[in-house]
C-alpha cells in the first residue's frame, strides 16, 4: 500500500517523485487526444504528434545534460553525477526553448500544409498543458483527501514539511563531539541526510563542499547527518570522509532517531532551516551548489 508524502509517492522503500506520476498521466491524456486528432486529419495530426514527442525528448535531454555546462568539474570527477544532479529551472527553460525552435524550423521548412500543421501543433501543445494542469490538480486533490481521511492520525514516521519547526536533535560526530541543532539558531542551516553507499549522495558531495566553501559560516551552516545504522561498512566511514575531503560536520545517526524525527524515507534529502528554526524547504535528490545558493 502506498501513500503520498510531500511530493513523492512512497511505496515501501520506493519513493516515486510526484512530478513523474503527473507527467506520465498527462502524456497518457495527451496521446488519447492526439489519436482523436489523427482520425480527423491523419497526415498533419500524426506529424504534429511526432513533433510533440521529439520536442519532449529534446527538452528532457537538454535538462538532463545541463550539469555538463554548469557543473563540468563535478561530472569530470564523478561521471555518474550526471544521472543524479538536477538541471533546475534554467535547464528546463533552455530545453523547452530549444524544442520550440526546432519545431518552428520544421514547420517553416514544410512545403505543403504548413498552416494546418502549425495550428494542430499549437492545439496539441495546449492539450498537453491542459492535461498537465488537470493531472496536477487531481494529484493535489488526492493529497488533500488523503490528509482529510487520515484525520490527523500520527504515523510511525511523520513527514516534516515546509513551515514546520525543525526537531531539535542532538548527535555526535566521529570524534564524539556533540552537536545540537538548537545551537545553530540565528543562522540558516542546510541539513543533509545521506549515506556512503548511496550513488546520488556521492554525486552531490563535491557540490556540497563547494557550497560550504562559498557561504559565510557566520550566517549559514552546512550540517550532514549520516544514516550510520544503514552503512554496510561503518568502520570505513572515516576513510570515506577523508577521501572526499568533507570538512563540514558529519553527525552519526546510529539509532535512526534523527531520520525518524525528520521523516526520512529517501536519501539524499536536504532541509533548509531558517534562522528561527523553521523548515524553509525540503528537497529529495542530489542538489547543486548553485541551486542551494539561489535558494538562500
Amino acid at each position: 500500500m502506498g501513500k503520498i508524502s510531500g511530493l513523492n509517492l512512497q511505496i515501501g522503500n520506493l519513493s516515486i517523485p510526484l512530478f513523474f506520476l503527473v507527467a506520465a498521466a498527462a502524456l497518457a491524456l495527451f496521446f488519447l487526444f492526439s489519436k482523436l486528432q489523427i482520425r480527423k486529419n491523419p497526415a498533419p495530426a500524426k506529424a504534429a504528434e511526432n513533433m510533440i514527442v521529439n520536442s519532449i525528448l529534446i527538452a528532457v535531454i537538454i535538462w538532463k545534460i545541463w550539469p555538463l555546462f554548469t557543473d563540468f568539474q563535478t561530472i569530470i570527477d564523478y561521471p555518474a553525477a550526471i544521472l543524479y544532479l538536477r538541471g533546475g529551472f534554467e535547464a528546463a527553460a533552455a530545453g523547452s526553448g530549444a524544442a520550440l525552435i526546432v519545431s518552428a524550423i520544421l514547420i517553416i521548412r514544410r512545403k505543403e500544409g504548413r498552416i494546418r500543421l502549425a495550428k494542430i501543433f499549437l492545439l496539441d501543445l495546449l492539450a498537453l498543458a491542459a492535461a498537465a494542469v488537470i493531472c496536477l490538480g487531481v494529484a493535489y486533490a488526492g493529497i488533500a483527501a488523503s490528509e482529510t481521511l487520515s484525520g490527523g492520525r500520527q504515523e510511525s514516521r511523520r513527514t516534516i514539511e515546509e513551515g514546520d519547526v525543525a526537531p531539535m536533535i542532538e548527535l555526535s560526530d566521529l570524534s564524539g563531539r556533540k552537536y545540537r541543532l538548537a545551537d545553530y539558531k540565528g543562522r540558516t542551516v542546510v541539513l543533509n541526510f545521506w549515506a556512503s553507499w548511496c550513488p546520488p549522495c556521492r554525486a552531490e558531495l563535491p557540490e556540497l563542499a563547494e557550497f560550504h566553501d562559498t557561504v559565510n559560516p557566520a550566517d549559514t551552516a552546512l550540517v550532514s547527518i549520516n544514516l550510520y545504522s544503514s552503512e554496510r561498512s561503518p568502520g570505513q566511514l572515516p576513510a570515506f570522509i577523508e577521501k572526499h575531503g568533507i570538512d563540514y560536520p558529519v553527525l552519526l545517526d546510529k539509532e535512526g532517531l534523527a531520520a525518524a524525527a525528520f521523516g526520512i524515507n529517501t536519501i539524499p534529502t536536504t532541509f533548509i532551516i531558517d534562522p528561527d528554526g523553521r523548515i524553509k524547504n525540503r528537497v529529495t535528490g542530489a542538489l547543486t551548489s548553485a541551486w542551494l545558493l539561489k535558494e538562500l
